[in-house]
């Protein structure tokens, strides 16, 4: 049991670690890029000119993205930018500290000494609430400290999508809808701060989903083989669901109970091919999957998925449809048990070999083919409610 427990754990921690340290990353790109943006406009229309423009322009973005965009914070922006010229600096150590860690850094105004600070932070596990404290009472020496080590579970990161800066996120993933009126040069630098906000949402929404549906298939793998389907109601695996809760606290009881469990290990068991976690995540989030996953028939589960992406189902709707037996009812729908086999062995394996100097690497990708894929539908607000909510709060150490 031990081992198994241990193998959820790293499964859990490591594709909470995928979300987080990904956003948080592109974030601080997006923040800098901004600030470069800002800079060039500095350096093209002078001082003057450039102050007022960005602190209207700053309006206009936190009235659509929030304060993350207020003109302090990209004033910050841009001063972090000044500071870091050369990106690649700062790259390194974006997927573990904060925003917050480098704002507060920001006055120290030396990139040496800032880029010694974060790699303290990094050692040390330190939150943006220590930093603030240890930085006010001139606690730690301004000499640059450099280190290789890494950790995969930085507690500041989690603050990423706690509070207030859980909404600060979900407004920049999905925007009001306010009217911005702009003209000429402001609205010229609007519209390219907007368009790289829009590029780390395309990016990050779809990261989300895949690492989360990715994780909840990893362990109902994990389930399945350490309980065949005729013990998951034995005493045994009531203990093992027990411990999962006692051990990783703030997890969505809803999947990782013993309830939730099995259904992760009915997910696995129909669809046995690792593809099929990136096959759905590609089309529809949890919420439609878990409830789909109670029909205990993986064709109905591909047919109604399909139909949710390429109709925008909301899940009253796709009830609807399933209350009216539309998949018993479709002649025409090409997942029938003969094609569902065909596409549970489906792996066209495409094998290249690279020779450099005495080296070999060979390289295989697998395609996967499905007929007519529909556009996915990822519902944004899906993303920010739990159980992907408490999935990205629960801190594990």
């Amino acid at each position: 049991m031990k081992s198994s427990l241990s193998k959820v754990h790293q499964i859990i921690k490591q594709r909470q670690f995928n979300i987080i340290s990904s956003a948080n990353g592109g974030l601080i790109r997006l923040f800098w890029e901004t600030g470069y943006c800002l800079n060039s406009l500095y350096n093209e229309r002078g001082k003057r000119f450039s102050q007022s423009l960005v602190s209207d322009i700053g309006q206009k973005l936190s009235g659509l993205y929030g304060d993350w965009f207020d003109k302090s914070n990209i004033e910050s922006m841009r001063v972090f930018n000044k500071i870091f010229p050369d990106y690649e600096k700062i790259s390194a150590l974006n997927s573990y500290v904060g925003w917050d860690h480098i704002k507060l850094l920001l006055p120290v105004k030396n990139e040496d000494y800032i880029v010694g600070y974060l790699n303290f932070v990094i050692e040390n596990q330190i939150t943006p609430e220590e930093l603030e404290k240890l930085l006010s009472r001139g606690a730690i020496n301004p000499e640059p400290v450099y280190t290789k080590k890494r950790f995969t579970g930085i507690q500041g990161l989690f603050n990423l999508f706690k509070n207030g800066n859980f909404s600060l996120l979900k407004n920049m993933l999905n925007p009001g809808k306010n009217e911005i009126h702009l003209d000429g040069e402001e609205k010229m630098v609007f519209i390219k701060i907007r368009d790289m906000i829009g590029r780390f949402s395309g990016n990050l929404i779809p990261w989300i989903n895949s690492n989360f549906i990715g994780c909840c298939w990893e362990v109902g793998e994990e389930i399945s083989q350490m309980f065949p389907a005729e013990n998951m109601k034995s005493d045994y695996y009531k203990i093992f669901a027990e411990k999962i809760s006692e051990e990783m606290p703030g997890l969505p009881g809803a999947i990782f109970d013993e309830k939730g469990l099995k259904q992760l290990s009915d997910f696995y068991r129909h669809f046995p091919k690792n593809y099929f976690s990136f096959y759905f995540s590609d089309l529809i989030t949890w919420p439609y999957l878990e409830y789909l996953l109670k029909l205990n028939d993986p064709r109905a589960v591909i047919f109604y998925s399909r139909k949710i992406a390429k109709e925008r189902l909301s899940i009253s709707k796709l009830k609807k449809e399933i209350d009216s037996k539309v998949f018993e009812n479709s002649p025409d729908f090409f997942v029938k048990e003969s094609e569902y086999l065909e596409i549970l062995k489906s792996e066209e394996r495409d094998v290249k070999v690279r020779r450099k100097g005495n080296n070999i690497s060979v390289i295989v990708s697998i395609n996967i083919s499905f007929k007519d894929i529909p556009k996915g539908f990822i519902r944004v607000g899906h993303l920010f409610k739990n159980p992907y909510r408490e999935f990205l709060t629960a801190y594990i150490p």
